[in-house]
């Protein structure tokens, strides 16, 4: 597929899931029609085909990334040169709406932009036609690396008012209310000074990933428990957030490793692996 398809063809499997599934709902909202279309042919196609255009839209936004750099489309997870390059633009759109704004206005707005990334997913394709992208998206090495640097870039910009990101990956994002929204990156804003007299301590060497506690529930019986091995991998991963405090999105993704070789984790699955083990040895 041609880089400049990619939008277009983005544009229509989205139209057509919002499609079906506007259908589904029409149709499972008729009074007594619910309990046997549910289990109906044609039900069961409209899910099979929703399935395919998920995992086609996953595929094409995985393509988005490269393709964004070389045409120079700006969206959320873009990389940081085409972030740079729209700068300029969103100043300007951001001042003429808040005409009292200074600079340093603009970049606390984007670092807000940045932590937010279950709203701000989003692809606009002109014409009201804007479509979330949130959960075709996994905190991949590429895309942790890209909001890095684009708050590394915002930091150095707003150095002149004294203020630093300081900038936490792999983390729980929390909101307002205390409530965990999802897992990420997270960017905090500090006074410079605030940063030399009170140092931020960095994560214990000792603490676990995700990945790590994942493998060392499976090394343990954990998912042969008779209701955890038959449960969903959704339903698998709620329950150990419930006990981690860490975003079911992340844990499921490393629950969905369980079934993948060594060899396609990558080098650093099996030194997860060979941390697990030692820590269950010297248990001995």
């Amino acid at each position: 597929m041609k880089e400049e398809e990619i939008l277009p063809k983005l544009l229509s499997c989205f139209k057509e899931t919002f499609e079906i599934s506007q259908l589904l709902q029409k149709e499972n909202n008729v009074e007594g029609f619910f309990e046997s279309y549910d289990n109906s042919d044609q039900y069961q196609e409209r899910i099979s085909k929703i399935q395919d255009l998920d995992t086609s839209i996953g595929i094409l936004i995985g393509r988005l990334y490269k393709t964004s750099l070389n045409l120079n489309y700006y969206y959320f997870d873009c990389p940081s040169q085409v972030y740079i390059n729209h700068i300029e633009e969103r100043e300007k759109i951001y001042f003429d709406e808040n005409i009292e704004a200074d600079e340093k206005d603009f970049l606390l707005k984007e670092v807000q932009y940045f932590n937010n990334p279950e709203v701000n997913r989003v692809l606009d394709f002109g014409n009201f036609d804007c479509y979330s992208y949130e959960k075709y998206i996994d905190y991949e090495e590429r895309f942790k690396i890209t909001i890095r640097r684009k708050l590394e870039y915002l930091s150095q910009r707003l150095e002149k008012y004294n203020l630093k990101i300081d900038i936490q990956e792999a983390t729980n994002i929390i909101d307002d209310n205390g409530n965990m929204i999802d897992y990420g990156t997270e960017a905090i804003v500090r006074n410079v000074i605030d940063l030399e007299t009170d140092p931020i301590e960095s994560n214990s060497k000792n603490q676990l990933t995700a990945n790590q506690i994942i493998l060392l529930l499976q090394e343990t019986g954990f998912f042969t428990h008779p209701n955890i091995e038959d449960a969903s991998k959704v339903k698998q991963a709620e329950l150990i957030s419930l006990i981690t405090g860490l975003h079911q999105k992340n844990i499921k993704t490393n629950i969905q490793k369980l079934d993948k070789s060594v060899s396609e984790n990558g080098a650093n699955y099996q030194k997860d692996i060979d941390k697990i083990n030692k820590i269950l040895d010297d248990l001995a």
